[in-house]
């Protein structure tokens, strides 16, 4: 499987993927550094001492799970160009399926989502049979679709579509996937801007549901450890010496 988030809002996709790879047991080997120009370039401490850049690669063997963490997103400009390389290295690679952890802004929720569960899916039409069995059962809502509305054309509807405003690549990632007969599921959380951490959680609780990454504890339930970089949200401590 190929398991990766998508740089959206609030950072859930990316938050969530930070617990899955402190939680795996044994901790998955890091395996290597995804470069590409449409990627903003980023170098940095990971918080426990080792180097960071804008997208790191992550095996978990035991489970067959080859994980992309990003930490800078998309430029827009060249959003398609790094979809289509994406898609073109996830189709070589031949992995069996692919899962999607994005958000999408809460700000903009319809009336029904307004009144329903704040997660979404999105499922490929390769996806597996029996997995789809296993989402209906977990109760799961499927994205809703939109109104596209065509700006030249004094805003006449010009179709329907599925929109995940503020989801990064999520969208052009999954039609992609799916034209590729990739078999592709995204799980879209509605957020907003700020600490989405309570959000991260229960977007890897959802996964994990499906998925079996993480064993329960002997009384069933499934406790994350909290990843040490998450520590450093707001900066370290102020030098002494400054005062």
């Amino acid at each position: 499987m190929n398991f990766q988030p998508a740089v959206s809002v609030g950072n859930v996709g990316q938050l969530a993927t930070d617990l899955l790879l402190e939680n795996l047991d044994p901790r998955p080997c890091k395996i290597g550094q995804l470069f590409h120009t449409a990627l903003e370039p980023v170098v940095g401490n990971s918080g426990n001492g080792n180097l960071m850049t804008a997208c790191e690669l992550f095996h978990h063997a035991a489970q067959k799970i080859l994980i992309l963490q990003f930490h800078s997103p998309v430029t827009r400009k060249n959003l398609s160009h790094f979809v289509e390389f994406l898609v073109s290295w996830i189709h070589q690679c031949g992995f069996k399926d692919v899962m999607c952890l994005s958000s999408s802004l809460a700000s903009l929720r319809n009336d029904i989502q307004l009144n329903q569960t704040t997660m979404r899916y999105l499922a490929g039409t390769g996806l597996n049979p029996s997995k789809l069995q296993q989402i209906h059962a977990l109760g799961w809502t499927e994205l809703e679709a939109g109104v596209l509305q065509d700006e030249g054309n004094n805003g006449v509807s010009v179709g329907v579509s599925v929109r995940i405003p503020g989801g990064g690549i999520a969208r052009d990632f999954f039609v992609a996937c799916n034209s590729a007969q990739i078999p592709i599921l995204t799980l879209v959380f509605f957020a907003s801007d700020g600490d989405n951490t309570p959000e991260s959680m229960t977007l890897l609780d959802n996964a994990n549901q499906l998925c079996q990454f993480i064993p329960p504890s002997s009384n069933g339930e499934v406790r994350f450890k909290i990843p040490s970089s998450w520590g450093y949200f707001n900066g370290g401590t102020k030098p002494a010496g400054i005062f």
